[in-house]
């Protein structure tokens, strides 16, 4: 009997380590798409800087034109 109590606690410590390998794998899942997001965010301010700059370069041809 004592055997088949061990052999029970041992699938309890594995299922326990899958069950919390998957909540890590979950949340760095999470931090991932997090991550995306932010670079999304990232490029969109990057294009937004673009568009500042050119509407500078407008400006500077209007100097020019003047």
């Amino acid at each position: 009997m004592a055997l088949a109590r061990g052999e029970v606690k041992k699938q309890d410590a594995t299922h326990l380590a899958q069950s919390y390998g998957y909540e890590l794998r979950a949340w760095g899942m999470g931090y991932w798409a997090l991550g995306i997001r932010h670079g999304a965010l990232g490029i969109r301010h990057g294009a937004l800087g673009m568009g500042h700059w050119a509407w500078g370069m407008g400006h500077g041809a209007l100097g020019i034109k003047d």
